[in-house]
């Protein structure tokens, strides 16, 4: 009897599906226009919200703790804050720069970067990880550290590479563009 009860009910857990997804689209409208408000670039936070994924360079994850730059700061933020791919790669020249830049304990570089990364995606670098940023440095002429971190980007399959360094607009094996937010 209690499966008839279940069977009874599919149609209408299949309405409510389809009017939560309509609540969704409506959030996602109404953040839209918030933003726009706010005088947001919409193009831009589109971008961002309506990929799959995307990774940051070491040059963002910078950027959050810059005070003498407020715009590229709040950039920074308003990045992290939609968790992105972090490569550990990125998380290494984090570490090291920010250690020698704030001139702080380890201790205190690591729960800085603890709480930096917290909504974070990590993506652990691998063997397979080196094999692509080797073919990625012969095709593209990547630095080292560079075609690890676009290496690691492609195989988190993110569409898009935030990043102050490498070339605005490149597109890398036509899946992942590399974007400077700060332009």
């Amino acid at each position: 009897m209690r499966h008839l009860t279940y069977i009874i009910r599919l149609p209408y857990l299949a309405t409510e599906l389809q009017q939560t997804e309509k609540n969704v689209k409506k959030i996602a409208e109404n953040i839209l226009s918030v933003l726009v408000c706010l005088g947001i670039n919409l193009i831009e936070k589109r971008q961002i919200i309506m990929m799959n994924s995307f990774a940051v360079d070491t040059n963002i994850l910078l950027y959050l703790r810059n005070i003498d730059s407020p715009k590229k700061q709040k950039k920074a933020n308003n990045l992290i804050d939609l968790s992105p791919v972090v490569s550990s790669q990125v998380i290494s020249e984090y570490l090291n720069v920010s250690k020698r830049l704030l001139k702080l304990p380890k201790e205190q570089i690591l729960d800085i970067c603890l709480d930096d990364l917290e909504c974070c995606n990590i993506h652990t670098v691998t063997l397979s990880t080196l094999f692509l940023a080797r073919k990625l440095i012969s095709k593209y002429d990547f630095q080292l550290f560079d075609s690890i971190i676009v290496a690691s980007s492609l195989e988190a399959d993110c569409e898009i590479l935030y990043s102050e360094d490498l070339q605005h607009n490149q597109l890398i094996e036509n899946r992942l563009k590399i974007i400077n937010p700060f332009i």
